[in-house]
């Protein structure tokens, strides 16, 4: 492997952790409420799949304040969409997508309640009437290009009451 071929590798891994973390890490647990009563916290996570709340930028969001996040993998491609509104969004091509990495081979998310608990890959309806619905952390593994990343942890603060 050429030098140069390291450094590139390098600046992406470093790139998409940065990235992945602070929108991970800005993630809004926003109570979801049916019928006038609270129902759980808009943060559905699967092996393939995780959606979870953000802030977008002023300069992104057209006077919205929070948009649905969503990280997947879609073919050799690693893509983040968004779209607008807390309610969970039937997503499409049509959203606003953005390519985050590509020659991805393999992308699976793991999801833990604790420091002590075991890794789990569904949070899709976990522990949905508890205040703290959100995982304590989102374990990342992504091979690229052949070759294995190191796994990206990214922790949340829990949710306040």
């Amino acid at each position: 492997m050429k030098l140069q071929d390291r450094v590139e590798g390098t600046a992406s891994l470093v790139g998409f952790s940065q990235f992945i973390r602070r929108a991970l890490e800005s993630a809004e647990p926003i109570e979801v409420v049916q019928f006038g009563r609270p129902v759980g916290r808009f943060f559905y996570g699967s092996q393939t799949d995780i959606q979870w709340l953000m802030p977008m930028p002023a300069f992104a969001s057209d006077g919205e304040g929070l948009w649905a996040a969503r990280l997947l993998q879609d073919q050799k491609k690693l893509l983040i969409q968004f779209r607008s509104g807390t309610d969970r969004p039937a997503w499409n091509k049509d959203d606003l997508s953005y390519v985050l990495l590509e020659g991805v081979n393999e992308f699976s998310l793991a999801y833990r309640e604790s420091p002590f608990s075991p890794w789990v890959q569904d949070w899709s309806d976990f522990k949905q009437n508890d205040a703290n619905s959100v995982p304590e952390a989102v374990r990342i593994t992504i091979k690229v290009k052949e070759k294995y990343w190191p796994e990206i942890i990214v922790p949340f603060g829990r949710v306040k009451s």
